[in-house]
C-alpha cells in the first residue's frame, strides 16, 4: 500500500521538515507578532492549504527563525484572518 504524497505532515509529532509546531494558536500568533516586530523588512508568512487530507499549516519566519502551526480543523482557517490583520495592517 502506497502512502499518500504529503504524507510528511505528522501533527503528532509536533515537527514538520525540521520546524518546530506550536500546537495552540493563541501562542503561535503571539510569536509571530514578536517576530514580526523585531524586523518586519524580513519577516513573511506562507498558509498552506491541502483539501485532500484537510490540513492547514501556517508558517511565519524570518530565515532565522521558523514559527509554524498546524491543524485538520476547518474551522481554524478562519484564524487566517488574524494573523493577515497583523501582517497587512502594519505594512506600509
Amino acid at each position: 500500500r502506497r502512502e499518500r504524497r504529503g504524507a510528511h505532515l505528522r501533527l503528532d509529532r509536533g515537527r514538520i521538515a525540521g520546524m518546530v509546531l506550536i500546537s495552540d494558536f493563541d501562542d503561535f500568533y503571539q510569536r509571530a507578532a514578536a517576530l514580526f516586530r523585531a524586523d518586519p523588512a524580513r519577516v513573511r508568512y506562507v498558509v498552506k492549504y491541502r483539501h485532500c487530507d484537510g490540513s492547514v499549516v501556517f508558517k511565519v519566519t524570518s530565515d532565522e527563525t521558523c514559527v509554524s502551526f498546524a491543524s485538520v480543523e476547518a474551522s481554524d482557517l478562519k484564524k487566517l484572518e488574524q494573523l493577515n490583520l497583523l501582517f497587512l495592517s502594519n505594512a506600509g
